[in-house]
């Protein structure tokens, strides 16, 4: 069993998660930046995110392709988001994610640049042909 939780939830616990008021939460935190391959993978969007905020921001993908983001900002705050693709389908999720954080000018230069690659995906049919892309577009 799995217990439900809301996206404003998710997005409050992460938003906690690099606010740094709690020892404990502090260590998960910590834990995440100095290890970021056991939280993601090789090659895998929340072990370079992890990699490419250097200490300031995690991000853990979940079940059904929901994403918490915690960021620490340079004023002392945090962030704390959470994302969900509604039919659970990881592949949009990253550049969704970029989309949003680069709209909400959450993330420097250097970052975005390290992250480049998952700002919008080419997809090819088997003979390496272009047939379409996915891209985020945030409107407002």
């Amino acid at each position: 069993p799995t217990p439900f939780m809301t996206l404003e939830t998710i997005a409050r616990l992460f938003q906690k998660l690099a606010a740094g008021n709690n020892q404990e939460v502090n260590r998960v935190f910590d834990a995440m930046c100095s290890n970021p391959l056991l939280v993601g993978g090789t090659n895998r969007f929340d072990s370079l995110f992890i990699e490419a905020l250097a200490g300031r921001g995690v991000t853990k993908i979940g079940g059904e392709s929901v994403r918490g983001i915690s960021i620490k900002k340079p004023n002392g705050g945090s962030v704390g988001i959470a994302l969900k693709v509604l039919d659970g389908n990881f592949r949009a999720m990253p550049i969704a994610t970029m989309g949003l954080l680069e709209h909400l000018e959450l993330l420097d230069l250097g970052e975005l640049e390290q992250l480049d690659k998952f700002r919008i995906e080419i997809l090819r049919n088997h003979n390496q042909i272009e047939i379409g892309r996915i891209e985020a577009i945030v409107e407002t």
